[in-house]
């Protein structure tokens, strides 16, 4: 007999986030990334100040500076000061993050879509209730 739980929405979610995450790390290998360098890779369409990028992260600043250590050491990031505080950095994709920022998406885009059952109604949905989220 199937678990009471199986359909409720916070189960699905769960699985569809399991999921997921099996295609970004299948993706950031791929790139030559782990799924967390490829994440904050993710969010540096601009410049970010590195609490910023730990908040997104949901690390705290210890662990997003040895991430970014990290990243810096391979060339990916950099990091420039704020140009509105002087004592503030931000970190920046460099050339060579920005093409390997390129090739993960391409990757993590080629996956099989876990959503393509879905109707386009229920796909907008999903984005406007994703989108009411944050």
């Amino acid at each position: 007999m199937a678990n009471s739980c199986d359909n409720q929405p916070i189960r699905l979610v769960l699985a569809l986030a399991d999921e997921l995450s099996g295609i970004v790390g299948h993706a950031a290998k791929a790139a030559g990334l782990t799924p967390q360098q490829a994440r904050v890779l993710m969010h540096l369409e601009e410049p970010r100040r590195m609490c910023e990028l730990a908040e997104q992260q949901s690390l705290d600043p210890s662990s997003i500076t040895s991430l970014v250590d990290r990243l810096e050491r391979d060339g990916l990031v950099l990091r420039e000061p704020d140009s509105a505080d002087g004592r503030v950095r931000r970190v920046a994709l460099t050339a060579v993050g920005l093409q390997t920022r390129t090739r993960f998406f391409a990757e993590f885009t080629a996956q099989p879509d876990p959503f393509a059952a879905l109707t386009p109604e229920q796909r907008r949905a999903l984005v406007e209730r994703l989108g009411s989220t944050g």
